[in-house]
């Protein structure tokens, strides 16, 4: 007899609101009309390299898989993206769609949290009309926002978006063990913790956060409960072997970095005050770019000593607070403490990780300006605001304020707004501070194309001029020679 599964609401829910963010992101957009830096960056490169003959193709994937890339060790994400850079070549639409698929995804995962965590406080086993579209809201706000949507413009960041998917998926899971104390919600919660490291670099944060509170959560109950050691080192089972697994991880990734150890590093005092510096600054900026209006200037470091005051005096407040609810935890046991624990710690260390991890990364420029390439940069700001977004829509949700049809509406009012206000934004602000965005890299790509077809000196200007403007790199059309080849040949095209 045939096994049938039958889906749950929420199943055809989460299955639904995937397809509306689809539709949604691609129409936006679409009318937007978004431009998709298929040759900026890393996203160019692979692209160079995916057009070479398969011999050479291999030859730059290999090293890479096996190596790791600027201290992320990510083989199968770095294959994938090579894979899909052969597929799509220089094909805007298919990229555009490419880039829909894991915004509308990543959204999803957010919805999915949102809608899952507010099932937890109400006493409704189904998701109920307002909790869906508080959820499916929530997502929107944070979706449709300009760190977001220049991060959907550059196909090598849907690796991050991607990475966030799957950490989001990861906290859920944690504090639905917190509530539970369910095995598979622990299991779950550490392998997609673990697995955000094969995606990006950044994923260590969040696996060590996840390892770090799920000890916590064990340690607690285990106390409480009073039972024997044994039971203890039970639990942590699971714990342990996620832990040697990342540490395994961590260490490919550092070997990946590579290169001669620095001779010369700030002192630790300097370090100290750009901690805190960084800390703050990533939450203020992320904050003020979420929907701010054009003409941001950029941070000032020479009130560097101001913010770092600051910064560690929010690090105080925090560990003061976590700490308060684990005494409150040991006072008055209860599941909704845990689950305050698991909402307030996670993201707070995730953040606490990651601005460690940039403070060492920087140990040896001595300048302070180095700080405001990591704090005014969209593929940083939107891990801090993903911390936001845990902490606040985290304990909002699991709140015991109800979820009713006029909350609902202000959710949605919400997120009609932010539609609205993005889609001004990246209609009138790029022209002011994102020229680059605004090039088309398809016009761009078919200039290059007509400008050296008929050109057979490859000492000429046409191959040798700069596409630094769309690239970022110091790069020249010989660098996609076979791939011009390839298009051209394709349009019917080929060099004499």
């Amino acid at each position: 007899m045939a096994l049938k599964i039958k889906p749950t609401l929420l199943t055809k829910i989460t299955m639904g609101t995937f397809l509306l963010f689809l539709i949604l992101n691609g129409a936006y957009y679409l009318l937007l009309g978004l431009n998709i830096q298929f040759l900026k960056a890393e996203s160019g490169i692979y692209l160079a390299n995916a057009g070479k003959a398969p011999a050479e193709g291999i030859a730059f994937i290999i090293p890479i898989m096996k190596n790791g890339y600027n201290g992320h060790f990510a083989p199968l994400t770095f294959l994938a993206e090579f894979w899909q850079s052969q597929l799509f070549g220089t094909h805007e639409t298919y990229w555009f769609w490419r880039q829909m698929i894991v915004v509308s995804l990543f959204m999803t995962c957010i919805s999915f949290f949102s809608i899952s965590l507010a099932m937890l406080e109400s006493d409704h086993e189904k998701p109920t009309i307002p909790t869906s579209l508080a959820g499916i809201s929530i997502a929107v706000i944070f979706g449709f926002q300009p760190i977001v949507t220049t991060l959907v413009s550059w196909p090598f960041m849907a690796i991050q978006l991607f990475c966030l998917s799957l950490a989001i998926l990861s906290f859920l899971y944690l504090i639905k063990f917190s509530n539970s104390n369910s095995r598979t919600h622990l299991w779950l919660a550490l392998v997609l913790a673990y697995s955000t490291m094969h995606v990006f670099g950044t994923g260590l944060a969040i696996s060590v956060s996840v390892l770090f509170t799920a000890t916590i959560l064990i340690a607690l109950r285990w106390y409480v409960a009073g039972e024997e050691k044994s039971v203890l080192r039970q639990s942590l089972t699971p714990v342990f072997v996620l832990l040697a697994f990342t540490i395994i991880h961590t260490v490919l990734m550092v070997r990946s970095v590579g290169g001669t150890p620095p001779s010369e590093s700030v002192s630790i005092g300097v370090s100290i005050a750009r901690y805190g510096a960084i800390f703050i600054e990533l939450l203020h900026t992320s904050l003020r770019s979420i929907w701010a209006q054009g003409g941001i200037l950029n941070p000032e470091m020479r009130g560097m000593g101001a913010d770092s005051c600051y910064g560690w005096g929010l690090i105080f407040i925090l560990s003061v607070t976590m700490f308060s609810l684990m005494h409150s935890y040991l006072k008055t046991p209860s599941e909704k403490a845990l689950s305050r624990i698991t909402i307030t710690m996670l993201p707070t260390l995730t953040l606490i990780i990651i601005v460690g991890m940039i403070t060492y990364r920087i140990r040896t420029e001595p300048s302070n300006n180095v700080l405001i390439g990591y704090i005014n940069t969209d593929r940083y700001l939107i891990f801090s605001s993903f911390c936001g977004l845990v902490f606040i829509a985290g304990l909002y949700l699991i709140s015991k304020v109800k979820l009713s049809a006029s909350s609902a509406a202000a959710f949605l009012t919400a997120a009609i707004v932010c539609v609205c206000g993005n889609a001004v934004f990246m209609h009138k602000v790029p022209y002011i501070i994102w020229p680059e965005k605004l090039i088309s890299h398809t016009d761009y790509w078919n200039g290059i194309l007509n400008s050296v077809k008929d050109d057979t000196d490859y000492q000429s200007a046409n191959w040798n001029q700069s596409m630094k403007t769309v690239t970022d790199f110091d790069i020249t059309p010989l660098t996609f020679q076979q791939l011009i080849e390839n298009d051209l040949e394709d349009r019917g095209q080929k060099r004499p």
